[in-house]
């Protein structure tokens, strides 16, 4: 007989919360993973919970959804509470509070600290990060680059950080040509049209031939730079910015195109390559962030300044060492395929397994205190008297303990109030010993 769903092991929820901004790569990686670890928790003979925003879709078989609602905030309630929470992102804004809860965190990118952003902007995307990370006990990126970028411009700790790539699932679909489909040969690109995707730099390609460019996604003002460049370059009629496109058309023009060019300046992944790769095409690809990562040998890369006459000049020759053969398309589409999200899902679900296991108290009272002297020692001296130490602790823990409703969580309330209190007394501790500390001097009699 089937198992009712309340009487299997569901003890990791995946946050989908994403997966409400359709044709995103965001969507795509919540859509594709919660389908591949439903899979790998029936093997496992346990279910996953999916934190679904509204008009999600369909729910995998081996997956329990639970709706968000505006109140989670606030108080979030689950008959089936996790012990492990899957947040999708760096950049989340909801992790609930709740005693004991693991949290294991995906970070996709950084690319706001390779973009010209206001500092205000970037500040306040830094803030969010370092929240994030502070509540994580586990954090996966989905390439080495963006794994030494984390390390290189945040405290991560002693936080465990490994890599998994994401997958690439082949298109099964039927393919389904344009209304109007193009009449010339041409080069195909796909992503939201934003500065970072760095689309204007390829209207030059198309000077000397009578091929079409094709960019494919959401679009926004910098479609004007593109078809700008295009007119400086005399091809402004053959460069279209077609907008989104279902995924069978889009997969249409990635089997029919003669190249796929995919110039970005910032990409956490770049899954668009890999399933240009799953058709045999020749793709060139910026050598900035992680593309050279996944193009690794079976692609063609751009200078690293784009200059318009020496792209034209790697063009061409790519072109040309792809018509004689240098790279072999079969290879190129056995590399492709080596990304999968059953190969992601196994790696995600030994993370859950791994974290559940980590001896959590000792770790956050050790990170406490070297939060607390680090904090210390940045401010300013201050006089600070022996009583403000002894009345700090008690504080706080009446602080955490009341205010966020420890007294209705138990035994685990009293730890994370004691944890609140313990955190108190090492950073006005460390204040009051360097307050009151002074060398020692040797002096003669």
């Amino acid at each position: 007989m089937p198992r009712n769903d309340n009487t299997w092991d569901c003890h990791t929820t995946f946050d989908c919360k994403p997966a409400k901004y359709p044709n995103t790569g965001l969507a795509t990686f919540c859509r594709c993973l919660a389908d591949a670890l439903a899979d790998e928790a029936l093997r496992n003979g346990e279910k996953i919970q999916l934190y679904t925003p509204r008009g999600f879709g369909k729910i995998p078989r081996g997956a329990i959804a639970r709706p968000r609602r505006a109140i989670d905030k606030i108080f979030y309630f689950c008959t089936n509470r996790p012990k492990v929470w899957h947040c999708s992102n760096q950049l989340c804004n909801f992790i609930p509070r709740l005693p004991g809860l693991r949290v294991v965190t995906t970070v996709h990118d950084l690319n706001f600290l390779h973009e010209n952003l206001p500092p205000d902007k970037r500040k306040r995307l830094e803030r969010r990060v370092t929240r994030v990370l502070k509540r994580s006990d586990y954090l996966v990126t989905i390439s080495d680059f963006t794994r030494e970028d984390l390390r290189r411009h945040f405290d991560t700790g002693d936080t465990p950080i490994r890599t998994i790539y994401n997958g690439c699932r082949p298109y099964e679909g039927p393919l389904q040509a344009p209304a109007s489909p193009p009449s010339r040969p041409f080069l195909f690109t796909v992503g939201t049209v934003l500065p970072k995707k760095n689309f204007h730099v390829l209207p030059c390609l198309l000077e000397g031939n009578d091929w079409e460019l094709l960019v494919a996604g959401n679009r926004s003002d910098y479609g004007r730079r593109i078809l700008r460049e295009a007119r400086t370059w005399g091809v402004e009629d053959r460069v279209k910015l077609l907008g989104p496109v279902p995924e069978a058309e889009k997969h249409w023009y990635l089997s029919h195109c003669k190249a796929f060019v995919f110039p970005s300046l910032a990409e956490g992944f770049g899954l668009p390559v890999v399933e240009a790769m799953q058709y045999g095409k020749p793709v060139f690809l910026s050598c900035h962030t992680s593309l050279p990562e996944i193009g690794g040998p079976y692609a063609f890369y751009f200078n690293r300044d784009f200059d318009r006459r020496l792209m034209q000049k790697e063009f061409r020759q790519g072109m040309a060492a792809w018509e004689a053969g240098h790279i072999d398309p079969a290879a190129m589409r056995q590399y492709a395929r080596s990304f999968s999200w059953e190969n992601a899902a196994r790696e995600y679900w030994k993370v859950y397994k791994e974290v559940q296991q980590t001896p959590r108290l000792a770790r956050r009272i050790c990170r406490i205190e070297q939060e607390s002297e680090r904090q210390a020692a940045q401010e300013p001296a201050c006089k600070f008297r022996l009583w403000q130490l002894l009345l700090c602790p008690p504080a706080a823990f009446l602080r955490d303990f009341f205010l966020q409703g420890g007294f209705l969580l138990g035994k685990d309330g009293l730890i994370q109030a004691g944890l609140a209190a313990y955190k108190e007394f090492c950073l006005h501790k460390s204040r009051y010993e360097r307050q009151h500390s002074s060398p020692k001097t040797n002096s003669k009699d």
